[in-house]
């Protein structure tokens, strides 16, 4: 498998700027090709009017991003949609925060979530309906299922590999890749993985930077055909700041 380097796109940069800096990376590492991916979808829907609250990675912040796909869609659709303007070649579905857990906040039942993962799949193809001759490709996510940042938190092997084949399997008809996102553990990683691994569709991987993944992504886990491409660095905390 070609592995592919994963940059971040930002709003309110050109799209021939994006791609420039895509460029120059590209040439001076000698690596494979760069795709460049949207940013933060949360932190942009909150720019657009989201209410968000509560401590970073914390389940509380995701209320409002997992209820918009179904409250407010066409915001969604706009947020995707400054992402494939501003130079993005892949955007990701807005279900990070669609999670049993997070839908359990919300009082709503856990037989929903399938509503919820594809009514995120549906605003997305939206967006890359409107930008057709972007030629978009739309990344699945696959996020973790307890609070971010929390190796902590992570559950067992086998419960989080049943949430996540019901994920992989609501959304893969709908996408281009799956992306298991800011994965904190090898356990997590792996239940990931193997769910979306099940799909047959391409398969990456971002991790979160100091869960000692960036260093050991794929060495006894078992996994084939999976692409480990990104490192994601963990938000600093008020001390750190």
């Amino acid at each position: 498998m070609t592995p592919l380097r994963l940059l971040t796109s930002r709003v309110g940069d050109s799209a021939r700027t994006q791609h420039k800096a895509a460029t120059r990376a590209q040439a001076a590492t000698r690596l494979s090709p760069a795709i460049l991916i949207d940013g933060g979808m949360g932190h942009h829907l909150k720019r657009l009017g989201v209410k968000i609250e509560g401590k970073v990675g914390s389940l509380e912040r995701f209320l409002g991003v997992c209820a918009a796909n179904t409250t407010d869609p066409e915001l969604v659709v706009q947020a995707h949609v400054d992402f494939i303007d501003a130079g993005a070649d892949a955007i990701t579905t807005n279900s990070y925060s669609v999670i049993p857990s997070v839908l359990a906040l919300l009082g709503e039942p856990r037989d929903r979530l399938a509503e919820h993962l594809l009514a995120a799949c549906a605003v997305a193809n939206d967006a890359r309906g409107r930008r057709r001759a972007h030629g978009v490709k739309l990344l699945g996510c696959l996020p973790p299922l307890a609070e971010s940042y929390r190796p902590d938190k992570v559950g067992g092997f086998e419960a989080n590999l049943e949430d996540y084949r019901l994920i992989a399997q609501t959304i893969a008809p709908h996408c281009d890749v799956l992306l298991c996102e800011t994965m904190s553990s090898a356990a997590e990683a792996k239940a990931a993985c193997t769910a979306a691994a099940e799909t047959g569709l391409p398969v990456r991987v971002r991790v979160m930077l100091g869960s000692g993944l960036e260093f050991g992504l794929g060495l006894g886990l078992g996994l084939v055909g999976v692409g480990f491409v990104d490192v994601g660095r963990r938000p600093a905390s008020a001390s750190e700041r």
